[in-house]
């Protein structure tokens, strides 16, 4: 169980239902998962675990298991985890710790987690019905334009949805071929180049002129918006 994620994530449900009658943290597993005829298995398995906010009803109100789609079934149902039985009982274990601390005590300031460049097997956010629902990948792992993972925390990057969704878009520009301004208008997307001044990279200016001098591949210069990260 990451602490930060668990921590973070309990504090962001109550402060979407400070009416609510419970308090709720969610805690990751490794679980099994079957669906659209597909088996694979998961360490970043989410369960979320409710409490009553009434004194003395101390025991797990209700528990909501997360889902994941198969890999390369665009639109399959989400499958539920299956966790082993020890497991489970760990994951219980500790909401039942982190609930009654948060019940009764009130939840904790944690201590920013540092990015760093991320090794491990990513998470693939397009997948988890946890990050559907939250709107950022749930591990609090982000991937730049050159596919470089890294970790923030949960709590970072929630502070970065809401700086971009209250901030006004800039608008630049960036020159390529007509080909590739083609490509870019039909998918939406811009392929980060190998090279540049400061390395591989997508370059954009503020003025269509300023574009000429950072391209490799003078042709078409587009305006469009973006939310700097």
């Amino acid at each position: 169980v990451d602490p930060h994620t668990a921590h973070f994530q309990a504090q962001h449900s109550m402060a979407r239902q400070r009416r609510s009658k419970t308090i709720q943290v969610i805690v990751k597993g490794n679980a099994s998962f079957r669906g659209a005829g597909r088996y694979w298995t998961s360490a970043r398995a989410s369960i979320a675990f409710r409490m009553s906010r009434t004194p003395g009803k101390d025991e797990i109100a209700s528990r909501y298991h997360f889902g994941q789609q198969p890999k390369g079934i665009p639109g399959a149902k989400y499958a539920h985890p299956k966790f082993e039985p020890d497991e489970y009982q760990r994951l219980e274990k500790k909401a039942t710790e982190q609930l009654l601390r948060i019940k009764y005590e009130g939840p904790r300031e944690m201590p920013p987690v540092e990015s760093h460049q991320y090794k491990g097997k990513p998470h693939e956010f397009e997948l988890c019905e946890l990050c559907a629902e939250l709107g950022y990948n749930c591990c609090g792992l982000l991937e730049d334009a050159l596919g470089v993972i890294y970790h923030f925390g949960c709590a970072a990057l929630q502070a970065r949805e809401d700086r971009l969704e209250d901030e006004a878009p800039a608008y630049l520009y960036h020159q390529t071929t007509l080909e590739n301004a083609l490509s870019i208008m039909q998918d939406q997307r811009i392929t980060p180049g190998v090279k540049g001044l400061a390395g591989g990279g997508i370059y954009f200016a503020e003025t269509r002129e300023d574009t000429h001098h950072k391209t490799h591949r003078h042709g078409a210069a587009g305006k469009g918006f973006s939310r700097a990260s």
